[in-house]
């Protein structure tokens, strides 16, 4: 019979009382007020995460009487380097897949270009919040923006071109076939 137990403190005592006589344990619900919050790191999306954890007083003290091993909490730093790795490993998987669908001979699909180029966009200007709210130094974004518009730069293989791209490519198949 799980869930909540709307009744008086005496109601309560002769419930406990009648699974006594019934042979049930006591404890089978317990007083909100005797419900442990509190804030503790667990494990989430690969990572670590502090959460707001409830504990009846029976898991309470089973959860005093394990040594389960404390899980550290990274530092900000720390989840800022993770989050910004793991934007670049995505970045690098938008920009194959775009080299991989402007492939010649194979038919253009735009509007996956297209959103994989806005992926790519938004990633890179997440990544620039990021950064920029870790410290107060230049925009890594203007770095970066310069470095695609740069001669040889990899403008076109991120994807900020990608309709031009497809539209003279699209040309020259015509011309051509």
């Amino acid at each position: 019979m799980p869930g909540v137990l709307a009744m008086t403190d005496p109601e309560f005592d002769s419930l406990q009382d009648d699974w006594e006589k019934a042979g049930l344990p006591r404890d089978l619900y317990y007083r909100s007020e005797e419900r442990r919050l509190i804030v503790e790191p667990v494990r989430e999306q690969g990572g670590v995460v502090r959460v707001l954890k409830g504990y009846s007083p029976l898991r309470w003290a089973q959860r005093d009487a394990s040594n389960n091993p404390v899980i550290k909490t990274p530092s900000e730093e720390q989840r800022v380097d993770q989050f910004l790795d793991a934007c670049r490993r995505f970045m690098e998987a938008t920009r194959l897949r775009m080299a991989e669908l402007s492939e010649p001979g194979r038919e253009l699909d735009r509007e996956t270009l297209m959103t994989l180029g806005r992926l790519h966009r938004d990633t890179l200007l997440v990544m620039d919040r990021t950064r920029t709210s870790r410290s107060s130094s230049e925009s890594w974004l203007c770095g970066e923006y310069a470095r695609l518009r740069s001669p040889g730069g990899s403008r076109q293989r991120w994807g900020l071109i990608v309709a031009e791209r497809a539209a003279a490519r699209q040309q020259r198949e015509s011309v051509s076939g």
